[in-house]
């Protein structure tokens, strides 16, 4: 996730949505005091690569600490990391992280931020997210029964995983200001882009990053479908069919 107080919007990452290489292509604008929250070295790598703002500041700071967090740092730490090289290692307690919720960003930012700052987030086809999650977690090996495997992955209710709705919701309700649709990102982030003040649609920088794109190659994610599979993603992702109209 991004907090920029340079542009002043929250951005709340969703997962399957093209959400790390947006962040990544947000972070080509963002300033020394915004937000960012660490992503795989890979990705991270990819981000330094194109000499954007990498991670900075998600970190807690040393009197927002609670008695259970200094525990943790020192059990992971094993007392021999302090300060700075415990923030720099990844043991430090994080107050802002990957795929945290709207009402967790709220809380921790302040109201004031909160109400003031533009709040925006991407959300996906259900039937098409699932298919991506399960590829992502199970690779594209030759071979494999995916049929089979997808099959099982939805029944047993693990597609579920991929439920963003409580991420952009708070109690239920969605509290973000926009979600652009990953079926229309090109002209949904152009108006984000235009609505915070970027000085080019973020889309153009985000087309040439394929984070995490190697997964799943071009399938038609109707084909992985039987009438069962296609019935239990609609009965699991029902708030987000209703919210957004989707159709398998």
């Amino acid at each position: 996730m991004i907090v920029s107080h340079k542009y002043k919007f929250i951005f709340i990452k969703t997962r399957k949505t093209g959400g790390t290489s947006l962040e990544i292509a947000l972070s080509k604008f963002m300033g020394q005091d915004d937000i960012i929250t660490p992503i795989t070295r890979e990705d991270e790598n990819t981000r330094l690569s194109k000499g954007f703002v990498s991670k900075q500041n998600y970190w807690k700071r040393p009197r927002e600490l609670e008695m259970r967090d200094l525990g943790e740092v020192l059990r992971r730490a094993r007392g021999k990391l302090r300060g700075k090289r415990a923030m720099s290692s990844g043991l430090w307690p994080m107050k802002f992280y990957n795929h945290i919720p709207a009402h967790l960003v709220r809380e921790r930012i302040g109201m004031e931020i909160w109400n003031r700052y533009h709040k925006f987030s991407i959300e996906r086809n259900p039937w098409d997210a699932s298919v991506s999650l399960y590829f992502w977690l199970n690779g594209s090996r030759p071979g494999k029964d995916h049929a089979e495997g997808f099959k099982r992955f939805v029944l047993t209710g693990a597609a579920r995983g991929g439920s963003n709705y409580d991420l952009y919701s708070i109690d239920g309700v969605p509290a973000l200001d926009f979600v652009a649709r990953y079926e229309s990102l090109e002209a949904d982030l152009a108006k984000i882009s235009s609505s915070v003040g970027l000085p080019e649609n973020v889309y153009d920088t985000m087309k040439e990053i394929r984070a995490k794109s190697q997964y799943r190659k071009n399938r038609n994610y109707k084909d992985m479908y039987d009438d069962e599979t296609k019935s239990a993603i609609a009965e699991e992702f029902a708030r987000e069919i209703e919210l957004f109209n989707y159709t398998f």
